[in-house]
């Protein structure tokens, strides 16, 4: 049976050998020539033969085992006697690289890495695709697995903007964007394990060079620079993480829009029936918004192994010349001068100089005066008393101010956003946003979640309050948007969709 279902039984056995770098570098060369592209042709047999001898012609060294060499099997369609016979010809020509690319040709098809297929008087070569995707991971570990996030959040931002708006042929977008979140988690868990790996080569390196030479070129050159590279352009998590976050929390309070996902997952047969849809849909989200709100702690973990590692490396840099021979023997040669001149003061009849750097001499080093002292015995803990634990105050308006500061960007609640209409709407009046002052951030936050939940409609808490465009823009120091109206409603129960 099949590994899997799909896998052929036999296609690891291309890596059991010493020729298994060989066999990758060629599945990839493949892989990368004719299955990763944007054409569904398939090539010929002779165009694939081709491709093999040139990659194994540029790898000789990676061939280490003299194999039984197999023979080139024949075509899946036959092609005529003297195309045949002129084929067997040429790969017995005593051409080793020839004989070698027929080998690995053969190989490929015996592990079910490639299959052929008769196309008229021509042979056609497929790649499984379960082959394929295998092929396409040794692609991206060739490639060393960047570490850039290659636009992964401004997709997932896009993709749920888009279904906020309201846009029909975006609503099958969070399926992916929460496939994308769980690509930009295993990204993350990449950067980490580069790191073990420099981490790992710094440690076992056997000299000082080689140690500094794995720090440049694989830390610095491969993960620091990437990174931060990364971090400057705009698709860093951090420059739209809060973005992602409040546009999941509007989604999960928009249930007109929920439930048209639902449906569209009915119909996308992504769920059996829209109760399933339901829960599909908030296990997406879910997932979503678990990824970016640990962003912060794994980047700190991050930030955290590099301390360490750079830590590490200063530490051998800085002990690097006691280790270093020619230290020593400026050491031992300045030794040697002072002895001499010593030696020229004696014979001169002179007292020993009194050298400012020499340590104390001592006649008796081993005496019982210098052995060390037990120590006496530990006396018992008397009982006493525990004094209450004074906090400074200082440090208690600090930890209020900064809970503040983190409650201000919660989720605002209706309770909230009410209390803040109440203030601006006059009663039995409206008010234009483009007259509305803001005057501290808190009133920024409210004024930018009104501005959000009239999306969902003209009533605003239940039909309290009544929002209409106008024409104009709010222009402030703390944002600029398009001008709108807001009014005192007739209450709860009014419908939505009306306008006012």
């Amino acid at each position: 049976m099949p590994l899997f279902g799909r896998l052929h039984d036999d296609i690891f056995l291309l890596f059991s050998g010493s020729n298994r770098q060989l066999y990758a570098c060629v599945i990839a060369a493949l892989y990368r020539e004719f299955y990763s592209g944007s054409s569904f042709a398939s090539p010929f047999r002779q165009d694939v033969l081709l491709h093999i001898a040139e990659t194994v012609r540029g790898n000789a060294a990676l061939w280490a085992d003299e194999e039984v060499l197999a023979e080139l099997p024949p075509p899946a369609r036959r092609l005529g006697r003297r195309r045949i016979r002129r084929q067997a010809a040429g790969s017995q020509a005593g051409d080793p690289v020839g004989q070698r690319s027929n080998h690995v040709y053969a190989r490929m098809l015996a592990t079910g890495w490639l299959v052929e297929e008769p196309f008229g008087f021509n042979t056609q070569v497929e790649m499984p695709p379960a082959a394929m995707a295998l092929a396409e991971q040794l692609v991206a570990i060739e490639a060393g697995l960047s570490q850039l996030f290659a636009g992964v959040v401004a997709e997932i931002r896009t993709a749920v903007r888009a279904i906020l708006d309201g846009e029909e042929r975006s609503l099958l977008a969070l399926p992916r964007a929460a496939e994308s979140a769980g690509g930009f988690v295993r990204r993350l868990r990449a950067i980490h394990a580069s790191l073990r790996d420099v981490e790992r080569s710094l440690m076992t390196s056997g000299d000082l060079e080689a140690r500094l030479r794995h720090f440049i070129d694989e830390f610095v050159d491969r993960v620091v620079i990437v990174d931060f590279r990364a971090v400057l352009t705009s698709d860093h998590p951090y420059h739209h993480r809060h973005e992602i976050l409040r546009s999941v929390d509007e989604l999960r309070q928009h249930e007109q829009r929920r439930q048209e996902l639902a449906r569209k997952y009915v119909q996308a047969s992504i769920a059996p029936d829209e109760a399933e849809a339901w829960l599909a849909v908030e296990g997406h989200l879910g997932e979503i918004e678990g990824t970016f709100a640990s962003v912060d702690d794994f980047m700190g973990r991050l930030n955290a192994f590099r301390a360490r590692l750079e830590e590490r490396l200063r530490n051998t840099v800085r002990y690097m010349e006691r280790a270093d021979d020619s230290f020593s023997s400026e050491v031992a040669d300045l030794i040697r001068r002072l002895d001499a001149i010593a030696e020229r003061r004696e014979a001169a009849g002179l007292p020993p100089a009194d050298w400012p750097c020499a340590l104390p001499r001592h006649d008796r080093p081993w005496a019982a005066e210098l052995a060390a002292q037990p120590r006496a015995a530990r006396a018992p803990v008397a009982p006493q008393r525990i004094a209450p634990i004074s906090r400074d105050p200082a440090e208690e308006v600090y930890r209020s101010l900064a809970r503040r500061f983190a409650r201000l960007f919660a989720p605002r609640s209706d309770a909230e956003v009410a209390a803040f209409l109440e203030r601006c709407v006059p009663a039995g009046g409206a008010v234009e946003a483009r007259v509305i002052r803001l005057e501290s951030l808190e009133d920024f936050l409210l004024f930018d979640e009104v501005r959000r939940r009239r999306h969902a409609g003209p009533a605003l808490l239940d039909g309290r309050f009544l929002a209409e465009e106008m024409p104009g823009l709010h222009s402030s120091a703390w944002i600029e948007c398009p001008n709108f109206a807001l009014r005192r409603g007739p209450g709860p129960g009014t419908d939505r969709r009306e306008a006012p």
